[in-house]
């Protein structure tokens, strides 16, 4: 019986048969390894990584036309430690680098964000505090700022190491046109 395409058969009778159970006499057959695929149980994720999957699900979802609603739901992920403030600074920070399309629309949802702890009275105590009975308070600009700071130091030291690569390779051959 012929099909739509008007051939005999078609390609796609095995389609969704195991691997195993195609008789392809091109294809090797397959074999079992030790380090096999195995899905990520998520129940054993921390709450401290479900709320950075979260922000980064809505920073993805993120649009001028969406904007307060996805600034509420980041608020109502909860953050309340400094490290889930530090991990959404940072992601906030990576996708304004890596998509400059939408830079001011990461650049505003940061001072919003700033804006409401700030009028909130919010607060974090760093962990990295070296007096644990009295930390040091940080703010959600004061964490912005650290992150902006070291990426411009981050970035400062490659342009300073491109260029002594550049001086080396130039000083090498200038030997050896020389020599």
């Amino acid at each position: 019986q012929r099909g739509r395409g008007g051939r005999g058969g078609g390609g796609f009778r095995n389609y969704g048969a195991p691997v195993s159970n195609r008789a392809d006499p091109r294809l090797p057959q397959l074999v079992q390894t030790e380090n096999k695929f195995v899905a990520i149980d998520k129940s054993a994720w921390d709450a401290e990584e479900k709320k950075q999957r979260a922000f980064k699900g809505i920073l993805n979802k993120l649009t001028p036309e969406n904007f307060d609603k996805l600034l509420e739901k980041i608020l109502e992920e909860g953050i309340d430690e400094a490290q889930t403030l530090m991990g959404l600074i940072g992601q906030l920070f990576d996708k304004a680098l890596t998509e400059p399309t939408f830079a001011e629309l990461y650049a505003t949802m940061c001072a919003a964000l700033s804006d409401r702890f700030l009028s909130e009275g919010v607060e974090f105590k760093d962990p990295a505090s070296p007096d644990p009975e009295n930390p040091v308070v940080i703010t959600f600009k004061r964490v912005l700022l650290s992150k902006c700071q070291e990426e411009f130091e981050k970035g400062d030291t490659a342009i300073k190491a491109a260029e002594k690569e550049a001086l080396d390779a130039a000083e090498a051959k200038a030997r050896a046109d020389a020599g």
